[in-house]
């Protein structure tokens, strides 16, 4: 590790990263944080100078809580797209995290960032750069061919690019006949896979819909409130 390197927390680290993309002309429409970074102080006070508002979203069918801290309140106009800032949109960009904590597992999972033996500054990070790197492949490719229809039944995940992928690389020196065999084979279990996944999808899907009957709710027609921010009460629905 370089001698310049120094111990700094997460929020350090996320401060840095906010001013680097501020600075390159990033324009970000509202920032959301869970519990480690809501009660830094020094954290929110490093780049959210304006005010801020605390979520409390509670799931109707798990019981679950979860509190987020935003650096919007609602009823207030973004000062971005100049539209109202919603509960709906402040509770999309706190529940986005998920897609990022899927990349992080597909990366791990599928792609080998967690399966590195060296010890060098510059190995690790090469590391980690070769495996964002087959990540974007794999994600520009998913993208390409998101057409799902009767030959393709779904939609590809990131494992099924990855072992595509393998499949080719691992055929290149065999004859003709032998890679036509192993594509043809590989393009079979792809298939099998692909309409598992859609009926997987399909039957969750099918099954929180139920749920959210019994209770009352009819996901089409929520609403999404936006407050009067002076004076605490609804002002109107979208």
């Amino acid at each position: 590790m370089p001698d310049e390197i120094e111990f700094r927390t997460k929020p350090q680290i996320a401060v840095e990263m906010i001013d680097r993309a501020l600075t390159n002309g990033v324009h970000v429409a509202a920032w959301t944080f869970d519990e480690l970074y809501g009660r830094d102080g020094k954290f929110l006070d490093a780049f959210p100078t304006r005010r801020h508002c605390l979520i409390v979203a509670r799931n109707v069918l798990t019981g679950e809580v979860k509190y987020f801290f935003a650096n919007r309140v609602p009823g207030e106009r973004n000062p971005i797209t100049g539209e109202y800032i919603t509960l709906r949109s402040l509770l999309r960009v706190a529940f986005g995290r998920w897609s990022i904590e899927s990349c992080f597992r597909q990366a791990k999972e599928e792609l080998g960032m967690d399966h590195y033996e060296v010890r060098g500054w510059k190995c690790i990070h090469r590391h980690f750069y070769v495996t964002q790197l087959s990540h974007l492949f794999c994600a520009r490719i998913r993208q390409q061919y998101d057409n799902p229809s009767e030959d393709q039944p779904d939609r590809l995940s990131v494992e099924q690019v990855r072992s595509a992928m393998n499949t080719w690389l691992d055929t290149i020196d065999l004859p003709p006949a032998a890679r036509r065999q192993r594509f043809e084979n590989e393009l079979r279990n792809q298939r099998y896979h692909q309409r598992r996944n859609r009926q997987a999808r399909q039957s969750h899907t099918k099954t929180t819909l139920e749920r959210l009957a019994t209770l009352g709710i009819n996901p089409a027609k929520i609403k999404s409130c936006v407050y009067d921010a002076t004076k605490s009460k609804p002002m109107a629905f979208q």
